[in-house]
């Protein structure tokens, strides 16, 4: 049941990292106030938030880290303008 309800609702099969910010203390779901934030579908060059799950970031083809650091950056401005939220990384960011 657990991985059929995963399989609906997350974008299994997909290159991604798997979920990019963590949940709120509140509890809001990141992905909801990212998709609430109107970032569904924003894309920075190969990396894109997914369609079916705004919490996780799709490479849709050669993308980079760059690329997804700034589509990191872009979404969490984003929720903060939109409900002053400050989402925290769930992926490890290295290198930088």
């Amino acid at each position: 049941e657990f991985l059929r309800k995963k399989k609906t609702s997350q974008p299994i099969g997909r290159r991604s990292a798997g979920c990019v910010f963590k949940n709120p203390p509140d509890g809001t779901p990141a992905g909801k106030l990212i998709d609430d934030a109107g970032s569904k579908g924003l894309a920075e060059g190969e990396i894109e938030v997914s369609a079916m799950h705004a919490n996780f970031f799709i490479n849709r083809g050669e993308g980079t880290a760059e690329q997804y650091s700034r589509l990191m950056n872009t979404v969490s401005a984003r929720v903060k303008e939109a409900f002053g939220v400050e989402l925290e990384p769930e992926v490890r960011v290295v290198g930088q």
